[in-house]
C-alpha cells in the first residue's frame, strides 16, 4: 500500500504459521497502522464483528502533493445538521507523537487526487470518542 503515514509497513505469517506484524519507526506511523490494521486484524482473530465504517465531511481544503494515499489527522465534530465534520490539523509529520492529542481520527485521502475541498466525505478511522 502507498500510504502516509505509515511505510514501510509489513504483514504476513511465517513457514510455522506464526503472524507477523512490522510496524514503521515513526510513532504516528505506527498508531495509525495499529489503529487500521492491527486492531482489525485482532478484532477479526477473536471473532469480533467488524466495526461499521465511518465517514465525516473534510471542513477545510487540504493538498497534498503525493502520489499516496494519506491519512489525515482530524479533529472531529459535528454540526447543526448532525453531520460529521473533520478539521484537519497541522503537525511536524509522522514523528509528532503530541500531535495524536489533539485529534480524533485519521481521515483517509485516496491517491488518486492531491486536492480536497471542504465538503468532500471520506472515510474516518476513529481512534478517540467524539
Amino acid at each position: 500500500m502507498l500510504q502516509r503515514p505509515g511505510k514501510p509497513f509489513w504483514f504476513g505469517k511465517h513457514d510455522n504459521g506464526v503472524v507477523v506484524f512490522a510496524f514503521p519507526g515513526n510513532p504516528v506511523a505506527t498508531f495509525m497502522c495499529t489503529q487500521r490494521y492491527f486492531i482489525p486484524w485482532l478484532n477479526a482473530s477473536l471473532g469480533l464483528a467488524p466495526k461499521q465504517p465511518v465517514y465525516a465531511i473534510l471542513a477545510a481544503d487540504f493538498s497534498f502533493q503525493s502520489p499516496l494515499e494519506y491519512y489525515l489527522q482530524v479533529k472531529l465534530d459535528f454540526n447543526e445538521q448532525g453531520q460529521l465534520l473533520a478539521m484537519p490539523v497541522e503537525g511536524n509529520g509522522s514523528g509528532d507523537f503530541a500531535n495524536l492529542a489533539d485529534t480524533d481520527a485519521f481521515m483517509v485521502l485516496p491517491l488518486e487526487k492531491n486536492e480536497f475541498k471542504k465538503g468532500e466525505t471520506y472515510r474516518v478511522w476513529i481512534f478517540n470518542q467524539i
